[in-house]
């Protein structure tokens, strides 16, 4: 309990500078179920006839912060990246600032 209440005067304590961090910590994770939402249209769209790459990366694009999609097949596999406030780039487990991989087996 005594943790607890120090961790409230703490957060209560930083005045506009603990305000400012917890809207930021609340818009990445808003911006995180948006990437959630579209990795989930595009493999629901994957798994359908009717996916259309272009029209869902314009969707990611508008609808996250310097927004990225990209779907790729590889082997069997398709691999969904969705990132956002960076550029996708190959190699890295994580691309960009903030990002989410899904694989999805067809």
């Amino acid at each position: 309990m005594a943790i607890a209440s120090g961790l409230l005067a703490l957060v209560l304590g930083g005045g506009l500078g603990a305000s400012g961090n917890a809207l930021r910590m609340t818009a990445a994770s808003a911006q995180h179920d948006i990437a959630v939402q579209l990795a989930g249209e595009a493999a629901d769209g994957l798994a359908g006839s009717g996916f259309d790459a272009s029209t869902w990366g314009s969707r990611v694009s508008t609808a996250l912060p310097s927004g990225n999609g990209q779907v790729t097949t590889l082997g069997t596999q398709l691999r969904i990246d969705v990132a956002w406030s960076g550029a996708l780039s190959g190699g890295s487990e994580c691309p960009g600032a903030h990002c989410l991989r899904v694989w999805v087996s067809p």
